[in-house]
């Protein structure tokens, strides 16, 4: 009782540790064990400790199973908390068991959410199939909410296209729809700049922010206008205009403040780390990373790439990144995300290897390994392509370097099969300087060829320079 008032008076770690206590005494009542467990996970979750709040509303589901209480609110509870948590299978797990207590429009919206789920977790074909079914559910849909759950249905489809690297079927559906909010306006923003930046048409992606920058002033969609302000700067650094990505930086932080948004104050945070990255201000970058940590409801995916940007940083500074690393392979082993996995294993497997020290050599050993091992299971083509790089790199350390090429050519492969352009970049960059220093210099004329040509699309400043440069050594 004392926990759960201390909660509701927005004390939420002293709510955590007087319900964590109450737990401990191992009450016999069933009844308020589950209250407590309840409690204390929405304490975790409010908190931003979303691995926690899964595991203590797993908890409580199963005392409320036993009870015979109704189970479709803890089902959605462990589905958002596990979402945020990066664990996306887990979340597709629980809104599944919630479909067999509902029907309708109920029935629609929740499929539209496991739609979204399967799109996180690159199952794009998955996602399809939820739309399909709720087109269906469409026919005996009340008229009052038809047009809203059809419009959700292509928002739902073209965002699987886009992940798919459909971009003409993507923005064949999404290009005059309509959302109904901004959470939805922004997921199509998403879905419509990938497609242009996929396509090469940066110059449309930028149009089209400029548009959706005034529309969402003009009404007011606060949320949405900081987004688009996000996408927009993203897009300036990449293009090599950081004046005007500061601008936009500070911008975004500002209306963080007035509104209290706390996704948007992360954006601004992490657009002016990068910023000050690119310039090599490494301790700027450092701080702004670490403070972007420290707002309240950053999700376990966002964690790790943030511990593995402030690892790189810790190196250019001549620091040991390894207590960063440490943390991320941490927060991802616990995530139950196969692919966040990968990218933290990768990180530190990498680290080892560029040391070179002998008493390293058994870690090494069992990541790659574990990476190996991975190829066998579900994972992104992202991920797959980079086990691949892992192997290439190891390939490098202990043969002539044949092996690597072809380690490093499949990576590539996968990299385009995932539509990753930006990844495509780095690994013909990465192919051409391995054959340079095999002096295959055609093969690495061609690709650094093809790195141009790729640069040159997407209008990547910093690419095209290091392709003429390679070019002509």
């Amino acid at each position: 009782m004392v926990g759960q008032e201390l909660a509701a008076a927005d004390h939420p770690r002293e709510a955590s540790k007087v319900l964590t206590r109450a737990l401990s005494l191992h009450s016999p009542s069933l009844r308020l064990r589950e209250s407590a467990l309840s409690a204390l996970a929405s304490v975790h979750y409010l908190l931003g400790e979303y691995q926690k709040a899964t595991l203590y509303y797993e908890k409580q589901l199963d005392i409320r199973s036993q009870l015979g209480g109704p189970l479709v609110d803890v089902h959605d509870n462990i589905a958002t908390s596990a979402e945020l948590a990066g664990n996306y299978l887990l979340a597709v797990s629980h809104r599944k068991q919630r479909l067999k207590f509902l029907e309708g429009v109920a029935e629609a919206d929740e499929r539209l959410k496991i739609a979204c789920l399967h799109c996180s977790a690159s199952q794009a074909d998955a996602a399809l199939e939820q739309c399909d079914i709720v087109e269906q559910l469409l026919k005996t849909t009340a008229e009052d909410d038809r047009a809203r759950i059809a419009t959700d249905i292509r928002i739902g489809r073209g965002i699987a296209y886009s992940s798919m690297g459909e971009t003409s079927k993507c923005l064949e559906q999404l290009a005059s729809v309509q959302p109904v909010n901004e959470d939805d306006a922004m997921r199509v923003a998403d879905a419509i700049v990938a497609c242009h930046i996929k396509d090469g048409n940066i110059q449309n992606a930028i149009e089209y922010l400029n548009v959706l920058l005034k529309t969402s002033s003009e009404t007011n969609q606060q949320k949405l206008f900081g987004h688009t302000c996000f996408l927009l700067a993203r897009e300036h650094i990449r293009n090599g205009r950081p004046t005007s990505a500061v601008r936009l930086a500070k911008r975004i932080l500002r209306l963080a403040r007035t509104t209290s948004d706390r996704c948007l104050e992360r954006a601004g945070l992490q657009l002016m780390a990068t910023i000050y990255e690119e310039q090599n201000d490494v301790q700027s970058a450092t701080a702004l990373l670490q403070k972007y940590m420290e707002v309240t409801g950053i999700t376990i995916p966002e964690s790790v790439n943030a511990l593995l940007r402030l690892s790189a940083l810790a190196q250019r500074a001549g620091a040991d990144p390894m207590d960063y690393m440490n943390k991320a392979l941490k927060l991802a082993d616990g995530s139950g995300n196969v692919d966040v996995v990968v990218l933290a294993r990768s990180a530190m497997l990498r680290h080892l290897i560029t040391l070179s020290q002998p008493d390293h050599e058994p870690r090494v050993v069992h990541l790659l390994s574990l990476q190996r091992e991975l190829l066998k299971a579900d994972i992104k083509v992202t991920s797959r392509s980079l086990i691949f790089e892992d192997l290439a790199m190891c390939e490098m350390a202990e043969t002539s370097g044949i092996d690597e090429i072809h380690a490093l050519e499949q990576s590539l492969t996968e990299a385009q099969e995932g539509n990753n352009v930006r990844r495509e970049l780095f690994l013909l960059e990465k192919l051409g300087d391995c054959l340079l220093g095999m002096d295959r210099y055609a093969e690495a004329e061609g690709f650094y060829q093809q790195l141009l040509t790729l640069a040159q699309q997407l209008r990547a400043v910093t690419q095209i320079k290091r392709a003429y440069m390679k070019l002509a050594m």
